[in-house]
């Protein structure tokens, strides 16, 4: 099983979308990573909650465009107007 497979799996399960590692949460730690897939996966369920803060006071859309990745930044745009 690839890492997008185990990640929505994991989703579907129900795992804990809020718990931070290092600080941040999932999906802000998978804005870093830029790793669009698992952005996309984190989105769909409908638990994540964009705006959740890190505990560095930043949230996942503000760590992209604070990044410069406009793909994610995009991405987290047009999630935001569904």
């Amino acid at each position: 099983m690839q890492l997008p497979q185990v990640l929505r799996k994991l989703v579907d399960l129900g795992a804990n979308v809020y718990r931070k590692a290092e600080g941040s949460t999932l999906l802000c730690r998978a804005v870093t990573l830029r790793y669009v897939e698992g952005i996309k996966i984190l989105l769909e369920s409908p638990t994540t909650q964009m705006g959740l803060l890190s505990s560095r006071g930043g949230h996942a859309l503000t760590l992209a465009r604070r990044l410069g990745y406009k793909e994610v930044e995009r991405l987290l745009i047009s999630y935001l107007e569904i």
